[in-house]
Formats: C-alpha cells, structure tokens, sequence
C-alpha cells in the first residue's frame, strides 16, 4: 500500500507512519510527503527517509485551482493509494478530493463529532474541552470530505481528562494516542479489515422496493434526484415485474435479481425487506457498493425485541405462495460492522413495523452512517414525503 503524507508542520504523526513502515508494523511504504510549509520538519524528516518531497501552497501556486491540481498531480504521479493529512492546516481541494474520493484520511485531537470543524485544531481543541469539563478526550480518524471533521469516523481512541490538566498535558497525551491510532487504521486497511469506498462514483442508482414490490413506489424520489448513475427500479412478483413466478421461490432467487444489477459501481436505495436484500449485497460486493440509504427497514435484525408490529401472520393469510418472505431468518447482527458503504438511515417516528428504535440500532452497528429520523413518518413515508426526504439523500449520495 503507497501512502501519501500531507502535512504543515512537525511531522510527528508521518515519523511514526516512516518508523511503523521501515520496522515492518505497517506494511506500507511512504512515497510522497506534501507541505504547504517549505521550512516544515515534515520535510526534514521525509528527506531523511527517502521518501521524496514537495512544498506546494499559495507562494507556489497563488490560484486555489491550481494549487489543488497540483497537489493531486503529484500524489497521482507517486501512485498513491491512500492519502493521510498528519497536522496538515489547509483544507483539501474539490479535485483532489475528487480523485482520491474515500481514500482520504484525517486524524482529529478530539473525539469526533464533538470538538470538530472550522478553527478547531491543535491547543484550540484542547481548551475547548476543558472548558466544556469533559470528562473524556481522545483521537479520531476519518475519512476526508469538503466540510471540516464531518466525514465519517473509521477509529476511536479516548483519554481520560485529569482534573490537574492543562491545554498542553491533555495534548501531549492525545497526540500520542493519535499517532497509535493511525498507524493501527493504516494496518487494517492494508490487510482489508477495513475496506474504504472505492473511488469510483456509481454508475447506476439501485431501487430496492419492499415485499409488496411495487417499484412506484420509489418514482417520487427518482424525479427529484440529480444523480450520475443510471436509475434502475426492480419490481418483484406481480407488480409490473416481467419476473416469471416459476422463477421466484425463496429470497435468493430474489437476490440474484439484485446481483444481476451490480455489475459496475452502484448506490442502493432500498425500503423495508428490500433493505435486507441491499445489506446483503454491501457484504458480499464491497468494492462496488458505494452508498446505501435504507428506509423503514429491519436491515436483517431480530425485529421482536424491538416491540414492532408482526406483519407476518397477515402476509402469509393474504400471499400463501410467497410466505418465503415472512419465513426469511436473514441476521446481519453480528456482520454490520463489516459493511464500509456510507449507510443513510432514514425512519419514522410513526412506523409501528420498523420503529426508530431500529434505526438507533443499526447506526450503533454500522461504522460510516448517519440517522435522520422523520416525524409522523409511517412505513410508506419514503413515497408520500419524498420532497421532504430527497434533500437528505441527495447530500448522502454525493459524499
């Protein structure tokens, strides 16, 4: 694995990548470090390494366009595979971002979402928590998007805050938590513990309905996206499907209608039982799903302990030939954690079948995802609100 360095200053947190690469801890190699600072010890450090080097700011390139070109240019020339910004003070440029989309990290001095964005860096932080009597710190690494510490958090590390400590003593022992930190995240990703988002961006939008699968369901939604990807709504038996009956016994028949579908990068946008279908396709297809949003689902989970509706009992009344649906035993519990696609969970408040109390308990489980809960939503709300919910999905779709 080829890492890229972008830093500004010491370069404390590039020693310890240098030092876990030359020692065999990290198998990886630094191949570039880029500094907006030309007198940076970064530099130093990387020069005394071998590992070649680059001052690349506003003296340089006054134009922010070419500045960002630049500093993309020379990490696609080092063929980098992952970009890391250790103390690097300057927000990184649309195409960079752009280019290395999900292979961009950042370790933060706080633990993220608290203590985050815009001014909060180095000693700042470090106040700010002890002004705010936390009673815990510690150190976050994320993945990069274009507003300050909002992407999605990888690993955590707390620090106990002590009631003597200073601005300067809670950093000192952030920092060196902070640096065990990213060398750990950078050692699961080379052996794939962690799989990141691939670069891609998806090439077609993947409409999962539910069990009723109706693929109107989802049209409201489909006109008010803006997406590159092409749209594909699935529809199952009966509902405008040209699904053959005979073909469709069990929920991997099903499946198969889904895998079919996931021959290049994808986005999957799925309701109810259908999200069981698009959690299963994350796991099994991680280097070609890109985003997830999963609306009033059970996401694969042991609904009963949630206290939600049983809608079983009718389905099987009303669809003996399909009862396969009611008697799937589908059970992510155990695997959410392996799922890396930015997962958008979208529930409502009024839905007695997937109640939010679901959806708290798949975005525990899942490492990147974010939860919006809609009030008054019901089981269909992602068809009779789609106006209210499309802004959320937009945003999600272009992380």
């Amino acid at each position: 694995m080829r890492i890229g360095i972008l830093a500004s200053y010491e370069g404390t947190t590039l020693q310890a990548i240098i030092d876990a690469c030359a020692t065999g801890v990290l198998p990886a190699q630094v191949v570039t470090v880029v500094s907006n600072n030309r007198d940076a010890e970064a530099l130093q450090r990387a020069r005394a390494a071998g590992v070649a080097t680059h001052h690349l700011s506003s003296s340089t390139h006054p134009e922010p366009e070419a500045l960002d070109a630049a500093i993309c240019g020379v990490l696609v020339e080092h063929a980098v595979d992952i970009v890391v910004l250790a103390g690097y003070m300057k927000k990184v440029g649309s195409q960079t971002l752009a280019r290395f989309r999900g292979r961009v990290l950042n370790t933060h001095p706080a633990l993220l979402p608290k203590f985050g964005g815009k001014g909060m860096y180095g000693l700042h932080v470090h106040r700010a928590v002890l002004a705010a009597g936390e009673a815990k710190s510690g150190a976050s690494v994320h993945l990069v998007n274009d507003e300050y510490d909002a992407g999605p958090v990888i690993a955590q590390f707390e620090v106990p805050v002590a009631a003597a400590d200073t601005p300067e003593s809670l950093a000192e022992r952030v920092q060196e938590r902070e640096r065990a930190i990213v060398v750990e995240v950078l050692g699961r990703i080379a052996d794939r513990r962690i799989r990141l988002p691939m670069g891609q961006v998806a090439e077609r939008l993947l409409f999962l309905p539910g069990a009723g699968g109706n693929p109107t369901f989802w049209k409201p939604l489909v006109n008010l996206i803006k997406q590159p990807g092409d749209p594909v709504l699935l529809a199952w038996l009966g509902a405008g499907s040209n699904v053959r009956r005979d073909d469709i016994h069990s929920l991997d028949d099903l499946y198969r209608l889904v895998v079919d579908c996931i021959d290049r990068p994808v986005d999957l946008v799925a309701q109810s039982m259908g999200g069981v279908l698009a959690l299963r396709a994350a796991l099994d297809f991680p280097d070609k799903v890109r985003h997830l949003v999963l609306t009033a689902t059970s996401g694969g989970l042991d609904m009963t302990r949630f206290g939600a509706a049983d809608w079983r009992p009718a389905w099987r009344k009303e669809r003996p030939s399909e009862s396969w649906w009611a008697d799937d035993k589908s059970n992510f519990e155990d695997r959410l954690v392996e799922i890396n696609a930015p997962t958008l969970l979208l529930f409502g408040d009024a839905d007695p079948i997937s109640p939010v109390a679901v959806g708290q308990h798949l975005a525990s489980g899942l490492r990147c995802s974010d939860l919006v809960i809609i009030k008054g939503g019901d089981h269909g709300f992602a068809r009779d609100r789609a106006e209210e919910i499309a802004p959320h999905v937009q945003r999600h779709l272009l992380r």
